[in-house]
């Protein structure tokens, strides 16, 4: 089942919540931050959305599906975000 894309912006922080997961599991298993660890949690979202390196995240179905990019990852993509919000990533 697909689930429904929200493009990271202003009005929802960047993702907050979900790029505070990925950077937590991200520092937990590479020992290395993405984002300067000492700013505000939104701030550390909207610096990932804006990185210049490749950030994607996916769900853990059995055919993944795409649930975060950031500007460069829906640049180099090709991602069209309504009509690839639900791509399976494989």
């Amino acid at each position: 089942m697909a689930t429904s894309w929200n493009e990271p912006g202003e009005l929802n922080q960047y993702l907050k919540a979900h790029v505070t997961r990925l950077l937590v599991n991200y520092r937990h298993w590479t020992g290395k931050s993405l984002v300067p660890p000492n700013l505000p949690s939104a701030e550390q979202a909207r610096e990932l959305y804006y990185s210049p390196f490749v950030v994607l995240s996916h769900d853990t179905a059995p055919d993944p599906l795409l649930n975060y990019a950031n500007q460069a990852g829906l640049d180099l993509g090709g991602f069209a975000r309504d009509r690839d919000a639900a791509r399976v990533y494989r």
